[in-house]
């Protein structure tokens, strides 16, 4: 697997990836991280890039990654 592209933006580090007949676009932000699958039949690179910039889909991984910082600095994780 290797990185086809970076996106640096203010809601996190996104990494595009091609694995498995699979887009893999990896969102990080500090110890956390998200990821998410689009199958190569059904979407093209470009449409995954831009799906990447929008400011939708960086407001929604700011609130995302806003509550698993929370929860991880709450101890809810250690609670198992």
């Amino acid at each position: 697997m290797r990185v086809l592209r970076e996106f640096l933006t203010p809601a996190a580090k996104i990494s595009v990836f091609s694995f498995n007949e699979k887009w893999i676009v990896k969102c990080e932000v500090g110890l956390c991280e998200q990821t998410y699958k689009f199958p190569q039949e059904e979407y093209e690179l470009p449409q995954v890039e831009e799906i990447c910039q929008r400011a939708e889909f960086h407001n929604r991984l700011a609130t995302r990654f806003k509550d698993m910082h929370s929860e991880y600095e709450s101890g809810f994780l250690d609670q198992a």
